[in-house]
């Protein structure tokens, strides 16, 4: 049995509205949780779709994020029993990809409990386009999901590996202890400006995309595509890279509990004066390996001033 420590890894996320969404008057799609115990520490995040079509995408990310908690909390504990040898690469994307369609199967359950209690109401329907408003109408139990439809990220670490899930947009970056950052889970290609795959399409096990990892990460970040929107297209990953470098530069600086306030207080400016749209950080740090990092990070630029004061 290996069911060792996590070491000084915390977990935490944090959503906000978007501004132009304050103007609308419409919900926000974004929701995100992080769970740490000591054994594990997880971080997950959905995005809504919004829109007419999608009506109850607000719901749908929040189920989405519920049931990959549940389920990735499960499965590291499961394994963490069972397991008596270091794990190997090849046998755990494999559990990893069973381990994805147990959380799809979740959010469905929860998706159809909702619907079933709670069915589309007529304000609800006003503006759906009519090809689907006609499908809802009559309960097309293969369809009905799409009214929930949102992208999922789902980060967890344990004692003996990490790995990553992401169906959708966003964006991923792990920080190593020798300062280096990388986008460890593979792009999706046919996620490409207001296009995005989603847990309502019919492949979503399928094409969900994994990353498996031995080596510890300092910090593990993810983001939803209002954070990515928030920077030049073509210096995005620049600007990421640069956004969670003085994120990191500021938990080792001010702890935990301040800099993940700090974190809450920055996301309201970031939509402000970005994308305009809802937009969630989430993620886990080795608040011990972090300052060693840190002090590789201080050579490179950062503007934690800016990140503080949200200016």
């Amino acid at each position: 049995m290996m069911n060792g420590k996590s070491q000084a890894y915390k977990a935490f996320a944090g959503s906000t509205i978007g501004a132009s969404h304050l103007k609308e008057g419409t919900a926000c799609q974004d929701y995100s949780l992080a769970f740490t115990d000591g054994i594990m520490a997880i971080a997950v995040l959905a995005d809504g779709h919004g829109g007419a079509d999608y009506f109850r995408s607000d719901r749908g990310s929040r189920f989405a994020v519920e049931s990959a908690l549940e389920g990735i909390r499960e499965f590291i504990r499961i394994r963490g029993e069972i397991q008596t040898a270091p794990p190997e690469q090849t046998e755990y994307e494999h559990l990893l990809r069973h381990l994805v369609k147990n959380i799809l199967a979740s959010w469905y359950g929860k998706v159809e409990a909702d619907y079933t209690k709670d069915p589309p109401k007529p304000e609800e329907m006003e503006k759906v386009s009519e090809k689907k408003k006609q499908r809802y109408q009559d309960k097309d139990a293969l369809y009905l999901h799409h009214a929930y439809g949102t992208t999922l990220i789902a980060v967890a670490i344990s004692a003996d590996y990490w790995f990553g899930l992401h169906i959708g947009d966003g964006k991923c970056v792990a920080l190593y202890p020798d300062g280096s950052f990388k986008q460890p889970i593979p792009w999706d290609k046919r996620c490409f400006l207001n296009i995005t795959t989603s847990l309502c399409d019919d492949d979503a096990a399928e094409t969900c995309r994994i990353y498996f990892g031995l080596e510890k990460p300092v910090a593990v970040f993810i983001g939803s595509d209002g954070v990515d929107d928030s920077y030049p297209f073509n210096e995005n990953e620049q600007y990421l890279y640069h956004l969670y470098q003085t994120i990191a530069l500021t938990f080792a600086d001010e702890g935990f509990e301040t800099a993940y306030q700090h974190v809450q207080d920055f996301l309201p400016a970031l939509t402000g004066k970005g994308s305009g749209d809802d937009l969630s950080i989430a993620g886990f740090l080795d608040m011990n390996a972090l300052k060693e990092t840190a002090q590789i990070q201080r050579s490179q630029p950062d503007d934690r001033d800016t990140f503080v004061s949200g200016t």
